[in-house]
């Protein structure tokens, strides 16, 4: 036994109850494992990288709560991409805010 292997009773809605067995997938075993900085899924990369882009326009105008907005949504679109965090980190510290900005470069680091 490798640790991978479990079983448990799993319970239908009228009380009937039937043995469960299976096998947790890891690494090396066909699931990749998602990384910090992974690039956002093709179908999502576009407005992904639209979201950052603009943010950096916007950063460089000065309207880092706009630019803040715009990481945000990239964020939300694709959380493992490392560009909207960076984005996030640079209107933070553009806002005066350095610890927050020093909280997401730690994540991105991490």
């Amino acid at each position: 036994d490798d640790g991978r292997s479990f079983e448990g009773t799993l319970c239908g809605p009228g009380g009937e109850a039937r043995l469960w067995r299976g096998a947790r997938l890891g690494v090396g075993t066909g699931m990749r494992r998602k990384r910090r900085g992974a690039k956002p899924p093709q179908k999502a990369a576009w407005v992904h990288d639209s979201y950052t882009r603009r943010g950096r326009l916007l950063l460089a105008a000065g309207d880092a709560a706009a630019a803040r907005a715009d990481a945000l949504a990239a964020i939300r679109l694709c959380p493992r991409a490392a560009d909207g965090w960076s984005l996030l980190a640079d209107a933070a510290e553009s806002e005066g805010e350095a610890a927050a900005a020093a909280a997401e470069v730690e994540w991105l680091q991490g």
